[in-house]
């Protein structure tokens, strides 16, 4: 599998922020949109690289939160 440079930016910033990011704070972090970060961020997904969180704390659409596996 190639990467291309913003999938390492992408991994870049999980590892920063070891807690997770959202797709929201990582297209307002790299200037790119959501779209186009959620492509990248299933495709690392597929590889085992990354995995998501569905997050709700009871009202409003539900987070995704990223995060590294471990």
């Amino acid at each position: 599998m190639i990467f291309t440079v913003l999938d390492i930016q992408i991994l870049s910033y999980l590892r920063l922020y070891a807690e997770g990011v959202t797709r929201s704070f990582l297209g307002q972090e790299l200037d790119t949109p959501r779209t186009t970060l959620y492509d990248h961020l299933q495709k690392l997904e597929d590889v085992d690289l990354i995995k998501r969180y569905p997050f709700n704390h009871g009202h409003g659409r539900p987070w995704t939160i990223w995060c590294l596996n471990d």
